[in-house]
């Protein structure tokens, strides 16, 4: 009785691991979320890059507005903003647009929108000092 015990117990196991490997593969062959480049902006050296861009995550994912910081040969990987990540608080069918600029090399600005919904916010990435300006008042 306890060896046929330890073989359901095997076999159970060895089916959640594959089903668990199946998904997996699944996921990473066919990604469910996919980023939209809106601007790239490049550092005074052409070194590295800023890149704003909004991240769709299908039908239940309102507009966002994500920033991440690469090196100029990088691509874009297909991940959440490695620096800023906002919404818009107010309206989820609007754009909260974000504007960078670079002061050097190593120091980013960020201006967002005031009706931003901020969920990241890095104060330095990839050797660079990042700065928030937050808008005064929301763009119309």
């Amino acid at each position: 009785m306890a060896i046929v015990f330890k073989r359901r117990i095997t076999l159970g196991l060895g089916a959640i691991a594959a089903v668990a490997l199946v998904a997996i593969a699944i996921r990473n062959y066919f990604p469910l979320c996919a980023n939209e480049s809106i601007q790239i902006v490049h550092s005074p050296s052409k070194q590295k890059r800023a890149v704003i861009f909004s991240r769709n995550c299908g039908a239940t994912t309102g507009y966002n507005t994500q920033i991440s910081i690469v090196d100029a040969t990088e691509n874009l990987a297909n991940t959440p903003g490695n620096v800023f990540v906002s919404d818009s608080a107010q309206d989820y069918a609007k754009r909260n647009e974000a504007i960078v600029r670079w002061k050097a090399d190593d120091e980013l600005v960020i201006n967002y929108g005031a009706s931003a919904r901020v969920f990241k916010s890095l104060e330095a990435a990839a050797g660079v000092k990042i700065i928030y300006e937050k808008a005064s008042r929301p763009s119309t």
